[in-house]
């Protein structure tokens, strides 16, 4: 595992997991922690280091008690709060996975969840956790309730967004958003960044946006929402394949906009929003990708050449400090790293 800086790709620091064993990583839900494990054989490691995510340097370790990890799945090291640990229990399609917390500094469980979490407005309907997000003190749960379970289409749904306490459980607020056609799974979108959480569909035109600790909801109508920015949420218009235009959208009456060129055809996934202007990326094929930058409030697009070297598709794009990154995967399989300032 390499940390590299931004806007250079300097390293800065590595860690070097011993060949031949099974690794897994994630940060901390505030980013300042980087969480390790590694260990001989198939079954998933238990033993965690905790380094700074600044200098690499070690500052802790933590052991998982026997019996609290899923031997179906490998160990998920995204869903880590700094003074408490999430162990998700994965199930076929979600439906089994339910939540325990666990404290750091004595390995003791604080709580743990009997089934997963139900809608109010829909009591009889089959549940699934499909996601989370962890701040300050809360994990922020979706759940998705159906009459025939997780995976059907084109019945009812309700959908609801309820805030736990990582001490002991508790509820502390919910927000419930029933569907009557039943969109596909795969269309949902949920995450969070820092106060907010975002839930929002592919196939519904609003997004909702909340606050994390109190559950103020705030719902834009006119688009749907592709994901939550430090900017803002991205709001996107068309459809999933083809996008005419994007709003940025921070909560209130202030947006920004971006119309790109009826002719283009971007998949909304490969779109990262900045301060200044928007960023798509199209895979036009075996010569690689094709990056182009929209400034805010204009139909101009700027073409930006990718290296020669680079070809293949286009896996992801992200912005991180200093630089705009984009994944790219290789016809042999070689992945590469791209930093555009």
């Amino acid at each position: 595992m390499v940390s590299l800086a931004g806007e250079t790709g300097e390293e800065i620091w590595s860690y070097t997991v011993p060949d031949g064993e099974a690794f897994s990583a994630g940060f901390s839900a505030n980013g300042s922690k980087v969480w390790v494990a590694h260990g001989p054989g198939d079954e998933p490691p238990r033993s965690t280091l905790i380094l700074d995510a600044v200098t690499g340097e070690m500052t802790g370790e933590f052991d998982a008690r026997e019996g609290e990890l899923p031997w179906e799945s490998p160990w998920d090291l995204s869903a880590i709060g700094d003074g408490e640990r999430v162990l998700e229990f994965q199930g076929p399609n979600f439906e089994n996975r339910i939540y325990s917390v666990l404290e750091r500094e004595d390995n003791q469980v604080r709580w743990r969840q009997e089934r997963p979490l139900g809608c109010e407005g829909a009591p009889g309907d089959l549940s699934a956790q499909a996601g989370h997000h962890i701040y300050d003190g809360l994990v922020v749960v979706l759940v998705v309730c159906s009459p025939q379970g997780y995976e059907t289409f084109g019945e009812p749904r309700t959908y609801a967004v309820v805030a736990l306490d990582l001490k002991d459980g508790r509820e502390v607020w919910r927000r419930e958003f029933p569907d009557p056609e039943g969109v596909s799974s795969s269309s949902l979108r949920f995450s969070g960044i820092d106060d907010r959480v975002l839930f929002s569909s592919t196939r519904f035109s609003e997004a909702h946006l909340i606050e994390v600790e109190d559950g103020e909801t705030l719902t834009f109508e006119e688009g749907w929402g592709v994901g939550l920015y430090p900017e803002g949420v991205l709001i996107a218009s068309g459809t999933a394949g083809a996008v005419s235009g994007y709003r940025l959208w921070d909560g209130n009456e202030t947006r920004t906009e971006s119309v790109l060129p009826p002719t283009e055809v971007v998949e909304a996934e490969q779109a990262v929003p900045l301060a200044e202007g928007l960023v798509t990326i199209a895979d036009p094929g075996r010569d690689g990708p094709s990056v182009e930058f929209t400034f805010w409030g204009t139909e101009a697009s700027g073409s930006i050449e990718a290296p020669q070297e680079v070809s293949g598709a286009s896996e992801w794009v992200r912005e991180v400090p200093g630089a705009v990154l984009l994944g790219v995967r290789r016809d042999a399989g070689v992945r590469t790293l791209v930093a555009y300032r």
